[in-house]
């Protein structure tokens, strides 16, 4: 029940005799020692399990680390384009929020004896409301823009009471996803760094006329085989096999330096630039790694080759074309 003004008791009185009339004449016959501790024992709803238990005191800062070639490479290089200026900031402002200097004891709390060591090779993510950075990272992760992101948590504070969640630009909630890419990178250079073996999956795809290369990495871990989309990365030159390899090498050499001893296979879809037996993305991922590495052709990308050429055979090898006529006679 949310009461306005005007604050008059009788109202109170109203709504409890209306809406708990059984609550209400047991609280009243209580004496006040009695009263003090009724809501302790009787509130239907602990204070530990609201909203408000989580969100809404003191913020505690949140200090992380991720290694510095993963801002500067991967993010700063490979997916921050010059011409973005969605935001109209430049890349030194977008990557300026990675902190560069790190205390001797946050050296020594990483585990590394050599603070000075430790503040040349990561940067740190400063967090200073941790639920403000959660609540926009799941509303990203669900779709939402940047800008809907920022009206959601407002719209958030605004009806559940937490002035603690505080305000969230357009640009503010791009930086949390770009601490987000360089997390979830920290963390798979992590994995990667506890495993003796992957297998790499690349495929060109197009979005809204834009190109985009698609890599993924496979593991075993813990008796489980882990499928994790590494990159999507814009192409805005030719799609050679040469510029593929160069680009893919690149994240691989930030994430795992010993990538050449380690991989063990790449799954490609049949395209020459893919396959190429001399200048192809897999032949040379395969005379860069150790003997023994295998090539996987795509068992869809072979399906769909099959079922275009039996389309194509079907009524005198006329079905294809007429489908293709009525298609467009329909559009027209």
């Amino acid at each position: 029940m949310y009461f306005k003004k005007p604050f008059r008791s009788d109202m109170y009185l109203r709504h409890m005799t209306s809406q708990h009339p059984l609550r209400w004449n047991e609280y009243s016959a209580l004496n006040q020692t009695e009263k003090a501790s009724y809501f302790d024992a009787n509130v239907p709803i602990v204070h530990r399990n609201t909203i408000k238990s989580y969100f809404g005191g003191s913020q505690v800062p949140i200090q992380l680390l991720v290694d510095k070639d993963i801002v500067d490479v991967i993010i700063g290089d490979m997916l921050f384009q010059d011409d973005d200026n969605n935001e109209e900031i430049t890349k030194e402002c977008a990557l300026s929020i990675f902190e560069d200097v790190l205390d001797p004891s946050e050296g020594n709390r990483d585990g590394c004896d050599d603070a000075a060591n430790v503040s040349t090779t990561r940067y740190r993510i400063h967090l200073k409301n941790p639920a403000q950075f959660y609540l926009i990272c799941d509303y990203l992760s669900v779709g939402a823009s940047f800008r809907m992101a920022s009206r959601i948590l407002a719209m958030t504070k605004e009806n559940t009471g937490l002035a603690s969640l505080g305000s969230v630009s357009e640009g503010k909630a791009a930086s949390f996803a770009r601490f987000v890419c360089a997390l979830n990178l920290q963390s798979l250079k992590d994995l990667l760094a506890r495993v003796w073996t992957f297998s790499v999956a690349m495929d060109m795809s197009t979005h809204m006329a834009t190109s985009y290369l698609d890599i993924r990495i496979r593991l075993h871990w813990k008796g489980s085989i882990l499928n994790f989309h590494l990159l999507a990365i814009l192409m805005f030159f030719r799609h050679t096999g040469e510029e593929i390899f160069l680009h893919a090498s690149k994240a691989l050499d930030v994430l795992a330096p010993s990538w050449k001893k380690m991989v063990v296979a790449i799954s490609t879809d049949g395209e020459r630039k893919m396959t190429g037996r001399v200048q192809g993305v897999a032949t040379r991922f395969e005379q860069a790694a150790l003997p023994g590495f295998y090539r996987i052709w795509c068992g869809l990308h072979q399906l769909d080759i099959k079922l275009q050429s039996f389309f194509v055979s079907l009524m005198d090898e006329q079905y294809y074309s007429s489908l293709m006529s009525l298609i467009s006679y329909l559009r027209r």
